[in-house]
C-alpha cells in the first residue's frame, strides 16, 4: 500500500507556473522528487495517455527537490539537465505513462484542468 502518490501537481501561486512532481524512491531520509514545469494541457494529455513522462521531461525545464523544508519554495529546486532527469526517472523504474490506479482523485483533477485549457 502506498502512503503517497507517485505524482503530484503543484502551482506556484506567485508566478502561476504548474509543476509535475514525480516521487523518487532513493536511499535518503527525506522524500525526493524530480519535477518539471508543465502546462495544464500537458497534464491532461499525460493523464489521457497521449504524452509520457519522458516527453514532458524532455521538453520542459526539470528540477530535483529533496523535502527538507517546512515550506515548498522554488528556491529549493535544483535544476537538472534532460539527461539527468531521464537518469532519475529510469533509475526508479517508473512507467512512462499515467497510471490512474496510482493517482489520487484523477477524474476531478482532469475536469478542473480541462476548464483551464
Amino acid at each position: 500500500m502506498m502512503e503517497e502518490p507517485l505524482s503530484s501537481l503543484y502551482t506556484d501561486r506567485f508566478s502561476g507556473v504548474f509543476y509535475l512532481f514525480v516521487r523518487l524512491f532513493e536511499d535518503t531520509q527525506s522524500s525526493t522528487f524530480v519535477l518539471s514545469e508543465v502546462t495544464p494541457l500537458q497534464v491532461v494529455d499525460y493523464m489521457e495517455g497521449r504524452l509520457g513522462l519522458r516527453s514532458i521531461f524532455g521538453h520542459n525545464k526539470s528540477y530535483y527537490y529533496q523535502h527538507q523544508h517546512q515550506q515548498l519554495s522554488k528556491s529549493n529546486f535544483l535544476p537538472l539537465t534532460t539527461a539527468k532527469a531521464y537518469e532519475k526517472l529510469d533509475s526508479d523504474g517508473l512507467e512512462d505513462k499515467f497510471d490512474k490506479d496510482l493517482s489520487y482523485r484523477p477524474v476531478s483533477l482532469k475536469q478542473y484542468l480541462k476548464t483551464m485549457v
